[in-house]
């Protein structure tokens, strides 16, 4: 319950911002700490019709009164962190919002009214109890972006194909098999995850997403990954870490513009050589596999600032990795590695990178 003192420090900030004219309200709670987290919203705050902002994050709040519809120029509200269950339908009233922050409540349904706030740019419903999402999202014409991370969707409505302007999409942590073929018609999608859902196989279509920059796919059951991938020639981040991966398609090593790739936890024995041709590669992140070796024309990637060959069954660091002039951090832990010995693998990357030219003079 939130004390007696902190309740007026609320009450004196509402009403400074009835007096002022302020556009901005800030009415969050202090995490952790009952004594400063509301359990409602005083009807004061209702008052204020020229607010623009406010943000009731990190409270106690389980409702929110249908009263919130009098703050016609609310164009931003945040209600994340709290305890709430559903969502008042008077919400649709608020025609001028942009974003709307829902994340980390108790949600188990949005009301179909949902698609009725046409200036939403902004959705974030992450980490609630979802298990569908109403048709009428699709009604969201000016949507940029969506949050639907850590809840339980089983399925992605196919009217998301109408939400044209949508850039970037979150599925993370759901219960997802697959996604709507729908989705192809996202042309201005740039980044698209779909980590720790259940997918076994990489969508085709997907890949007709031609304006795609980052997608991750990791922590699903993938087994293969197509050789079509090499379509999203946009492409900067790709991850595709936690699957059951044996091979990497060659035609990975078209996606000319990737900076970050991580094939970390899979069941990976080799590397294809013509993975060199990822001139742009800043991170690469082959850890928790089965290598053996580490070829010698990883010195191509003279860009690579970070690589993970951690938890593998190295016995020896070919010399070529001293020529690697950017890197910066080197993870080798977990392996059994022999050459260089131990006390040089303690030094770091530094130590590591002068030993092997030694070895090589």
């Amino acid at each position: 319950m939130p004390s007696e003192e902190y309740l007026k420090e609320i009450n004196q900030k509402i009403k400074e911002a009835g007096e002022k004219q302020i556009k901005e309200l800030d009415l969050s709670g202090l995490s952790h700490n009952e004594e400063k987290q509301l359990t409602q919203i005083p009807f004061e705050a209702f008052e204020l019709e020229h607010l623009e902002v406010l943000y009731l994050g990190w409270n106690q709040l389980t409702t929110v009164p249908e009263s919130i519809s009098e703050l016609q120029n609310l164009m931003k509200l945040k209600l994340k962190y709290n305890q709430l269950t559903t969502v008042p339908e008077s919400i649709v009233n608020l025609q001028k919002l942009t974003e709307l922050d829902l994340h980390q409540n108790q949600l188990t349904i949005v009301p179909e009214s949902i698609g009725k706030l046409q200036n939403l740019t902004k959705l974030d419903l992450r980490e609630n109890q979802l298990t569908t999402v109403p048709e009428s999202i699709a009604n969201l014409q000016k949507l940029t972006e969506l949050d639907l991370r850590f809840n339980q969707l089983t399925t992605v409505p196919e009217s998301i194909a109408k939400m044209q302007n949508l850039t970037k999409l979150f599925l993370i942590h759901n219960k997802l098999t697959t996604v709507p073929e729908s989705i192809t018609k996202l042309q201005n999608l740039t980044e698209l995850d779909l980590s720790f859902n259940q997918l076994t196989t990489v969508p085709e279509y997907i890949l007709r997403l031609q304006n795609l920059m980052s997608l991750d796919l990791r922590g699903n059951q993938l087994t293969t990954v197509p050789e079509s991938i090499a379509k999203l020639q946009k492409l900067t981040h790709l991850n595709l870490g936690n699957n059951q991966l044996t091979t990497v398609p060659e035609s990975i090593t078209k996606l000319q513009n990737l900076t970050e790739l991580d094939l970390s936890f899979n069941h990976l024995t080799t590397v294809p050589e013509s993975i060199a041709k990822l001139q742009k590669l800043t991170h690469l992140n082959l850890g928790n596999n089965q290598l053996t070796t580490i070829p010698e024309y990883i010195d191509k990637l003279q860009k690579l600032t970070h690589l993970n060959l951690g938890n593998n069954q190295l016995t020896t660091i070919p010399e070529s990795i001293s020529k690697l002039q950017n890197l910066e951090a080197l993870k080798l832990e977990g392996n059994r590695i022999e050459t260089p010995p131990p006390e040089v693998l303690k030094k770091g990357v530094d130590a590591i990178k002068n030993y092997l030219r030694q070895m090589g003079a």
